[in-house]
């Protein structure tokens, strides 16, 4: 085999139905110098013999096959064994576009870039729904931190597939044991050791939601100290480029859209959501956070529950999270 430049990760559990398309848009992609490493996560159905199949048909491709450990281990086990250049992550439900990983590799060459991130599509019961970066092109790792907020809130940062990762700067795999915001984590250790990015305007990673409800199940088990943990692994990346005051503006509003988000999900399961937001408003550093985030630029229904959280009225914001939550 050629060098190898790009090396695609796929975890696969259970995906029998959707694996050889997600397989198929991969081997088609133009660029030739990739590997394709294919962890099979302790599936029982017919998933790892496709896997199987796919390494006699294609050289590229190499299965792992391993005890069920859960998408991370496996994420972990794909970078172990990888040799490429960069790195791409590609969930075994889901498909890229034709092109994509060659653009995203002319994108990294051409910005010498040590993470490249594009859009991408998301697809939930027959809609498709783009999300796009605000601009395309190389930038400073500082630059991109400036304008981090315009990629968080349209969901760029937390996913790991919609990127390209150089290699040598994964200093850390992705965290084990933790319920929610695993990928966040990864994604804001690796941007700690980055200097240039490149932004690609493309949706050519196409993401099927999961209807089946567990991403539901892990939500349930949401509480502040945890709503902490993930909105805190990305303040050291914001203490790095920009200065206290800018740091805590952006942090602050992360954490207010967290718990926003959080207690849209705890509507949506009916869970008794006063006490939720009594509990969550119990935490001092949660308060503080609410009190100083700045509302200008959320949607006018959000800025209307932040005032009122700011006001201390907490039933009114409740009531507007419900009816949120309807939708």
């Amino acid at each position: 085999m050629e060098d190898v430049l790009v090396s695609i990760i796929v975890p696969v559990y259970q995906a029998e139905k959707t694996l050889n398309r997600c397989l198929d848009s991969i081997a088609a992609q133009l660029e030739r110098q990739i590997e394709v490493i294919l962890i099979d996560d302790g599936s029982t159905d017919g998933s790892g013999a496709l896997c199987d199949r796919r390494q006699e048909r294609d050289g590229r491709f190499r299965v792992i096959h391993q005890a069920n450990a859960g998408v991370s281990a496996a994420r972990n086990a794909g970078i172990e064994a990888a040799q490429g250049l960069y790195l791409q992550f590609v969930d075994a439900d889901d498909r890229l576009g034709p092109g994509y990983t060659h653009r995203m590799l002319e994108a990294a060459e051409y910005g010498k870039a040590d993470v490249v991130i594009a859009g991408n599509q998301t697809a939930s019961g027959g809609v498709s729904v783009s999300h796009m970066p605000p601009w395309e092109g190389p930038a400073t790792a500082e630059m991109f931190a400036k304008d981090f907020e315009r990629f968080y809130y349209p969901m760029l940062v937390n996913s790991p597939c919609n990127k390209l990762y150089r290699r040598s700067l994964i200093k850390k795999g992705f965290p084990l044991g933790i319920l929610m915001g695993e990928d966040l984590m990864f994604n804001m250790a690796f941007l700690q050791q980055v200097s240039h990015v490149a932004v690609v305007q493309t949706d050519g990673y196409l993401y099927e939601q999961n209807q089946s409800g567990s991403a539901c199940t892990r939500f349930s088990d949401y509480n502040p100290a945890s709503m902490l943990a993930y909105c805190g692994c990305v303040r050291p990346f914001l203490d790095k480029w920009l200065t206290k005051r800018a740091a805590d503006y952006v942090y602050d509003r992360l954490v207010f859209h967290s718990l926003c988000n959080n207690l849209n999900m705890l509507a949506r399961l009916h869970r008794d959501d006063r006490d939720c937001l009594d509990g969550y408003l119990k935490n001092e550093g949660i308060r503080k956070s609410i009190r100083r985030a700045a509302l200008a630029g959320f949607p006018k229904p959000k800025q209307i529950v932040g005032a009122c959280l700011k006001l201390g009225l907490n039933g009114v914001a409740m009531a507007g999270i419900r009816k949120a939550a309807k939708r």
